[in-house]
């Protein structure tokens, strides 16, 4: 039954601006407005016009659905598109107790999607959707349709969010902004606390390359191309920043999504070079698990094979000629990140 057709209590009443209908995106299942960019422009038409009982709300525990990166797969997957999954399972294991918050919930789908994966690993933590009540009319009846509510919780967003992380008694958290803009108001938790943070950042925008250099001093920086379904894994640092910014004004929009990691993070050397691992993809938004090239059936070389990722102690310089992962025609320099404990890619 699609969920524009019924009448139902418990599925949301249709909308006047095209509708609401159900997607399926592989671990979770979501209504989502039709005329959302998000439906529009990422939901493959095989994922749309889900069957849902029109009874799921009595039968919550047949709705939980396994992550798409289960604990027996955390170790082997190789692509972009789980590189947040990599960085909460990092945080996890590394005895840090991580908190999920999505400032742009719309119908919650983030949130849901990694309180699945605490589900999943077993961990008690919370995923909290953040949204205006103006917009968040969907993010109930989708917390209950995946049978989420131990693991997802709605909030209004709130005026002040260090007021919300310090009466949630957050210790670490990814949270997910909607821009750069938020960032002063959360420096003090950010660079105290073993936390990540992604946000949008525009090349056309004065401020953006001071952003990312300020950010630098304290934090390893990613672009994701898009937070949502992370589709790459590209480190930027203080050598690429303004290239990067170049590269950046050719992309959609003249955008993208960064995610900065605290140096703070236990062993964030072995992370940070497991994430420029990944291999990029799709945007296509569903996350259903897929099987994985060999390393030597790789169709296209990985990042971590053209970059060399280091974090150190103090700042060294490499003998080992590299080139940008932004630009061919850039000389062969040295990448160069601070931070705790040393690693180098093992040699082919």
């Amino acid at each position: 039954m699609n969920a524009t057709a019924s009448s139902r209590n418990c599925l949301p009443p249709k909308y006047p601006d095209g509708g609401v209908d159900s997607v399926n995106l592989g671990d979770c299942r979501a209504f989502m407005r039709t005329s959302d960019k998000l439906y529009r422009g990422c939901i493959a038409t095989t994922h749309r016009a889900s069957q849902v009982d029109p009874d799921y709300a009595s039968k919550a525990d047949q709705n939980k659905q396994p992550s798409a990166v289960p604990p027996a797969t955390i170790t082997t997957v190789t692509d972009a598109r789980y590189g947040i999954y990599l960085i909460l399972h990092h945080l996890i294991e590394n005895g840090i107790k991580p908190t999920f918050i999505d400032t742009e919930a719309r119908c919650g789908q983030m949130g849901i999607r990694y309180g699945n994966f605490f589900r999943t690993l077993g961990f008690k933590g919370k995923a909290y959707c953040l949204e205006s009540a103006e917009t968040a009319d969907l993010i109930p009846f989708n917390i209950t349709l995946n049978g989420a509510e131990s693991h997802v919780e709605y909030k209004p967003q709130p005026t002040s969010l260090c007021d919300f992380l310090r009466d949630a008694g957050v210790e670490s958290a990814f949270i997910k902004l909607t821009s750069d803009t938020a960032l002063p108001e959360l420096e003090t938790f950010l660079t105290t606390t073993p936390s990540v943070v992604s946000f949008e950042i525009h090349s056309n925008k004065k401020e953006s390359l001071q952003t990312l250099s300020h950010l630098l001093k304290t934090h390893v920086l990613f672009d994701v191309g898009f937070i949502h379904r992370p589709f790459c894994f590209t480190p930027v640092t203080d050598r690429d920043v303004k290239q990067f910014l170049r590269i950046v004004a050719n992309y959609p929009h003249r955008a993208t999504h960064m995610i900065a990691l605290s140096k703070t993070i236990p062993e964030l050397h072995e992370l940070a070079y497991r994430l420029a691992c990944l291999m990029p993809g799709p945007v296509e938004y569903s996350l259903v698990m897929e099987p994985h090239a060999p390393p030597n059936g790789r169709a296209t070389t990985r990042l971590a094979d053209q970059v060399e990722v280091l974090v150190v102690n103090n700042p060294v310089t490499s003998s080992v000629p590299l080139e940008s992962p932004f630009s061919p025609d850039m000389p062969a320099g040295t990448l160069q990140l601070t931070g705790t404990g040393a690693f180098r890619p093992p040699l082919p």
